[in-house]
């Protein structure tokens, strides 16, 4: 099994703002401290950012607070599902990727939406549980319920197999 860690739309403009910040400064610890996991094993982070004509003008970049590395894959999408017309499959593919953790925002529509598009395609999604967050607690809630979730502490155990 090879996995690849997709950060949905955790982006400056969001981070920024007074309505998602508090809601996205949680999240950040677990996705910086699974994406190490991930980078220490060799296996690919991708940054995927939603990109619009208000974004590109005022935050458009990764969040600062968000660990990067030179290794990591960054890709725009303009739809919900970050497998609509990107190149993700093709990425995931030629890395050789079958199983994906998803973390980002916002819950229910990019992180659900690209959920779906990866299980679609079988790439064995998982959410990431505490790494993801949207505008409401409970839909948040929801997708933990009704969707495979994975915690930081599992994929630790997994990759130092």
């Amino acid at each position: 099994m090879k996995m690849a860690l997709l950060v949905v739309d955790v982006q400056q403009a969001f981070i920024d703002s007074d309505e998602y910040k508090d809601k996205l400064t949680k999240i950040v610890p677990y996705i910086n401290e699974v994406s190490g996991y991930f980078r220490n094993n060799d296996l690919p982070v991708v940054f995927i950012r939603h990109d619009n004509e208000g974004l590109r003008d005022n935050g458009f970049e990764v969040a600062k607070e968000l660990h990067q590395s030179d290794t990591d894959i960054y890709l725009d999408k303009k739809h919900k599902n970050a497998f609509w017309e990107t190149d993700l499959e093709n990425i995931l593919r030629d890395l050789e990727v079958d199983f994906v953790v998803v973390s980002g925002f916002a819950v229910p529509w990019c992180v659900l939406s690209t959920y779906l598009g990866a299980e679609e395609r079988g790439f064995n999604p998982q959410i990431l549980k505490d790494g993801v967050t949207g505008q409401s607690e409970d839909a948040v809630k929801q997708l933990y319920q009704m969707r495979e979730t994975i915690n930081y502490k599992t994929l630790h155990y997994m990759l130092s197999k």
